[in-house]
């Protein structure tokens, strides 16, 4: 299997709405590496979309691979 990394961010900034941020980088062979990549993209994400946040969140969707 591989992993997808996608963070989910709500904001009073964004108007009470949400934003997903899809990893660009990916798909990764395992769910830890998944993780450890959210946690990057969330970092690098309060940079442009400085906190508080309402809600957080994320998903490592796992996608078979295709031979």
């Amino acid at each position: 299997m591989s992993f997808t990394a996608v963070l989910i961010i709500c904001a009073e900034s964004l108007g009470g709405h949400c934003v997903e941020v899809h990893d660009a980088r990916g798909p990764y062979e395992n769910e830890s590496e998944c993780i450890q990549r959210v946690l990057q993209i969330f970092q690098d994400t309060q940079l442009l979309l400085p906190p508080p946040y309402t809600s957080v969140e994320y998903k490592c969707d796992s996608k078979f691979k295709r031979a």
